[in-house]
């Protein structure tokens, strides 16, 4: 199977008078192992996530990936939607949610709490997930 990827919900950056609306990317990756989604955007795009997936014939029921870049509210607040994922994360995000820098107000409130029963699997460094699929820390704003 060829790899394939598509931007099922367009990031963008409103800048407001006292703030921000943050939108990520959020990327369908398909693939012989089955789709990975990259993020799953912010409540403000749980609409725009039903219907991409939707778009190429999938529900979140058919996801069995879901790839966290980090816990920002406008990455991983629709991770409700797929509890059923194994979720990858870093180690060091995971970690770091559990305790934010104190300037840091963007990881959800208890999202670290909520994750830590699940499907997890922690990464580190750089690796595949699958031929064609490669991960490596891009560090920035988080870890």
């Amino acid at each position: 199977m060829k790899l394939e990827y598509d931007i099922i919900v367009q990031g963008n950056n409103l800048k407001l008078a006292n703030g921000f609306l943050g939108i990520s990317n959020v990327t369908l990756i398909k693939c012989s192992g089955g789709p990975i989604l990259v993020d799953t955007g912010g409540y403000t795009t749980r609409l725009a996530l039903l219907d991409g997936l939707k778009k190429h014939g999938l529900t979140p029921t058919d996801i069995p990936v879901v790839f966290l870049t980090h816990l920002h509210f406008d990455h991983a607040h629709n991770i409700d939607f797929f509890p059923h994922a194994k979720i990858i994360i870093s180690k060091r995000e995971f970690e770091y949610a559990a305790d934010p820098h104190p300037a840091d107000l963007f990881i959800p409130w208890g999202l670290h709490g909520y994750l830590e029963n699940w499907n997890l699997e922690f990464i580190d460094g750089s690796g595949r997930i699958e031929k064609g699929v490669e991960f490596f820390p891009a560090p920035g704003h988080t870890p």
